[in-house]
């Protein structure tokens, strides 16, 4: 992968991990030097107790996001809206360790008019647990799910903005409140898109998703890692 210093506006990738999603990882990122091109660096991020193992496998950046939280699928959320913290460039585009490139892609590949493309579509079904807790986040309903695929491409600036916002509505640090919501009654990407639409709207190109190209298979790491799939991802990363 191309890890050029010289773009007038830099990205980089930002994966938050933790071990059991290694084996995923190791996919994803051999998907990721065959096809991503133009891309800073790579950003590893991870708990205290899960870094060095990362720094012993990967020869990326890593960093640590401090002690495991009890319950650690909400702790990754909340460092993905830290990712400021962890890197400086324009531009930060997340993905997950369950997820592999299928097609070549650079950073202008997920911009449109000048600034990054973030996928939307109406929410549909009665059952979708998302509305009632974006509503409790953020104070107002949105009839849109912001959360159809990855990559999230967004501006750094943009991340400070949103904990700002949300730490004058609760009174208490975004972290804080993030760690005392009770289990999977927070979501990062549904109520960060849903106040970006809101209060920095013309930060972001907005597109339904059916209308913008497919870059990433996306697994599901918690249904295991079959020999089929196996097969599949190195089909995928030959």
């Amino acid at each position: 992968m191309s890890r050029a210093s010289d773009l007038w506006m830099a990205t980089d990738i930002l994966i938050r991990t933790y071990s059991g999603d290694f084996e995923w990882l190791d996919y994803c990122l051999r998907s990721g030097e065959k096809r991503l091109k133009g891309f800073r660096d790579v950003v590893l991020v991870a708990s205290d107790k899960d870094a060095p193992i990362l720094r012993e496998r990967y020869d990326y950046r890593v960093c640590e996001s401090g002690e495991d939280w009890e319950d650690g699928y909400i702790q990754q959320m909340n460092d993905k809206l830290h990712a400021d913290s962890y890197s400086d460039a324009d531009y930060i585009c997340h993905t997950d360790s369950d997820c592999v490139w299928i097609r070549d892609l650079s950073p202008e590949d997920l911009m449109e008019n000048g600034k990054p493309v973030w996928l939307m579509h109406p929410f549909t079904g009665d059952d979708n647990p998302w509305p009632p807790i974006v509503e409790k986040i953020l104070g107002f309903k949105s009839r849109v799910s912001f959360m159809r695929r990855h990559p999230f491409t967004v501006p750094r600036k943009v991340y400070k903005q949103y904990r700002d916002w949300l730490e004058a509505r609760h009174s208490i640090s975004v972290r804080d409140y993030i760690k005392k919501q009770p289990y999977r009654s927070f979501i990062e990407y549904e109520s960060f898109g849903a106040w970006a639409y809101e209060y920095a709207h013309e930060e972001f190109t907005w597109k339904d998703q059916g209308d913008f190209p497919v870059f990433i298979r996306q697994g599901w790491s918690w249904g295991g890692l079959s020999d089929q799939i196996k097969g599949e991802l190195e089909e995928i990363c030959k």
